[in-house]
């Protein structure tokens, strides 16, 4: 947003961790960290990074906290033109948005999806990392067994490295797990990559 030519000198990590819990819902940790790799000055990649970030969880999904995220400051927003006449769609959209003001993060539901959205600003030649915590529900549980299933969608036209973990405790073990993505194992599921399709795992998990 305002930032120039600088998307190609901003490089993208993305940490997710997820731990079922007790309570029969999945605790995530997603932290996404930008290192901006331009030189101050330079009349292309040289400029401030500002990025709206949106982060689409599944239905059901509950912020919990965020850190680390940076809103600009409210004076270097223009104001609308008030002979204008607001898009129906978007106003539906964003009727239901919340803001939590601790943190600035909004939050709305968008096409069966629970988003959080916020900035990330980061400096040429300086690193920056926000952090977000959020619930969301497991499936139908069957007996002890327990569904779980995470698609990781990407961003069109980014190729994002992602660390992705499905942490179990002592008294959780692995039935099935499809081996298709990632490795499964008897703590859990790991993928580590580069994001540039969608990458899906699935499997059932029972709790002793």
């Amino acid at each position: 947003i305002g930032s120039g030519k600088t998307d190609n000198a901003v490089k993208e990590e993305i940490n997710h961790a997820a731990r079922i819990g007790k309570d029969g819902l999945i605790l995530t940790t997603l932290k996404i960290r930008q290192t901006h790799t331009g030189i101050k000055g330079h009349s292309r990649n040289g400029e401030r990074h500002t990025a709206y970030l949106r982060i689409y969880t599944p239905p059901g999904a509950t912020f919990v906290s965020a850190s680390g995220f940076t809103p600009p400051s409210t004076h270097l927003f223009e104001a609308p033109d008030n002979t204008l006449t607001p898009d129906p769609d978007v106003r539906k959209a964003e009727g239901g948005r919340t803001l939590d003001t601790k943190s600035q993060t909004e939050i709305w539901q968008e096409q069966e999806k629970t988003v959080f959205g916020n900035y990330l600003i980061v400096d040429p030649g300086d690193a920056k990392e926000a952090t977000i915590t959020y619930t969301a529900p497991l499936g139908k549980r069957e007996a002890a067994a327990i569904p779980y299933t995470l698609t990781l969608d990407h961003q069109a036209g980014t190729a994002t490295a992602i660390s992705s973990r499905l942490i179990l405790d002592e008294n959780t073990f692995v039935v099935f797990a499809d081996p298709t993505a990632g490795t499964w194992s008897a703590s859990g599921w790991n993928f580590n990559g580069i994001l540039t399709r969608p990458v899906t795992t699935s499997g059932i998990i029972s709790r002793l």
